[in-house]
């Protein structure tokens, strides 16, 4: 049985998880400028104060977003280049140019700041 501290660090995470994931959206729809404290954890469904809690500044957030989606990318085309479903990894690759179009897109010295630093 999970003891009390075990619980409260996977809710942790999870909270964590959902503001990585709800700024990737926001990044998704609108580039960085979509990417506001308030915004993310709206679209999250935690209170306003939860992203500061979690994340020092915007830029940390995004870069933490943009740096777990990768990883998560890097995986998911580990486990596609053994198959032969060449549309699924058309669609992967369509996903990261899309994202990295976003990127270029709404380059400011905050983006290429995030870009060096991933």
């Amino acid at each position: 049985m999970a003891t009390r501290a075990q619980l409260s660090q996977e809710r942790s995470r999870l909270r964590r998880d959902e503001l990585l994931a709800a700024a990737i959206e926001l990044f998704a729809e609108g580039g960085s400028r979509a990417v506001t404290h308030r915004a993310v954890a709206k679209r999250a469904g935690l209170p306003p104060a939860t992203t500061t809690y979690y994340f020092e500044s915007i830029e940390d957030l995004l870069r933490e977003a943009l740096a777990d989606h990768i990883r998560t990318w890097r995986n998911e085309l580990d486990l596609l280049s053994g198959l032969d479903d060449v549309a699924a990894i058309d669609m992967k690759v369509e996903d990261a140019t899309t994202l990295i179009a976003h990127v270029w897109s709404a380059r400011g010295p905050e983006v290429a700041a995030l870009e060096l630093a991933i």
